[in-house]
């Protein structure tokens, strides 16, 4: 199964799990996905865990997800490739190709841009420290309205 994303709740469902603003880090180390993630670092006050996993036979998808201290989820950054893609040497070309199938798999699921929710934003990026093509969504900037 594709992952997707509900836009009413933020959760982004990958195989049978959910990940979302409601996701306790303690209940996420206990699952599947969380089972095989690896830590990877702890920034302030957040936990960093990372993992990949084959979404279809067509793609993989790359997740780093972010905690509060023995809290909730507040940010997942998620990428897309097609399997053997990860060991390739990087290219500026490779990661533009990345982002233009980000950018469409997002409007696939939410519509145009911009999307800014009561649960949060979700955006298609390029960080510029790695120029890296990525979904980042943040939990933490939800609308007031």
């Amino acid at each position: 199964m594709c992952p997707g994303i509900d836009r009413i709740t933020g959760e982004l469902t990958v195989g049978k799990e959910k990940l979302g603003p409601s996701l306790m880090e303690e209940d996420f180390l206990i699952s599947e996905l969380g089972s095989v993630a690896k830590r990877i670092r702890k920034s302030g006050c957040r936990h960093y865990y990372e993992t990949w996993r084959h979404v279809s036979p067509e793609m993989e998808m790359g997740l780093t997800l972010g905690f509060s201290l023995d809290g909730p989820l507040r940010r997942i950054s998620a990428q897309f490739v097609k399997p053997g893609t990860r060991g390739l040497a990087w290219s500026k070309e490779r990661e533009h190709e990345i982002k233009c199938f980000h950018d469409k798999w997002l409007k696939e699921q939410l519509g145009d841009p911009p999307h800014q929710f009561r649960w949060g934003t979700i955006m298609s990026v390029i960080t510029p420290h790695w120029y890296s093509a990525n979904i980042v969504i943040d939990y933490t900037s939800g609308s007031r309205n």
